[in-house]
């Protein structure tokens, strides 16, 4: 029984009309336009970073020198700013795979070029699969905090 089909027989390619070339380059345009967003975003939460630094060491040279109480921003400061650089950095990465889908996407079209393309959609695949991963981490996080918190108040009763 022969079991040969269609696409066994035929290498298979995926045909892009040009129909939909001008919608690709759209969504090129506005993916890179979403990615210099999230970059200026970044480098504002950079600024408000160094802005904090700057602040904290100020309120802590200004508690000193009024000796009204002793404030010792180190902990709190420390613990802010490792936080802040681990959340810019999880920010970082979706941005800069969604930059790199659209410029590639963009190469791709206009210099109809299969390999361009690949690789456009290699990085959304990584974007996609990266958000996924941190949705699942967050609604865990929520769900623990729930729990906790339910615990914390039937233990206080």
């Amino acid at each position: 029984m022969d079991q040969n089909t269609y696409a066994d027989t035929q290498e298979r390619h995926l045909h892009i009309p040009s129909d939909v070339h001008p919608l690709l380059l759209n969504i090129a345009q506005w993916a890179k336009f979403v990615a210099v967003v999230g970059f200026i975003i970044l480098a504002l939460g950079v600024l408000g970073l160094l802005s904090m630094g700057t602040f904290m060491g100020g309120m802590s040279h200004y508690a000193t020198s009024a000796r009204d109480y002793s404030y010792t921003p180190g902990v709190f400061s420390w613990g802010y700013a490792l936080g802040m650089i681990v959340l810019l950095g999880v920010y970082f990465v979706p941005v800069y795979l969604l930059f790199k889908f659209a410029t590639n996407l963009k190469k791709a079209v206009i210099d109809r070029n299969n390999s361009y393309l690949i690789k456009s959609f290699s990085f959304l695949n990584k974007h996609y699969i990266y958000i996924g991963i941190l949705a699942i981490m967050v609604i865990t996080f929520y769900v623990i905090a729930a729990i906790v918190m339910a615990i914390g108040m039937y233990s206080y009763w």
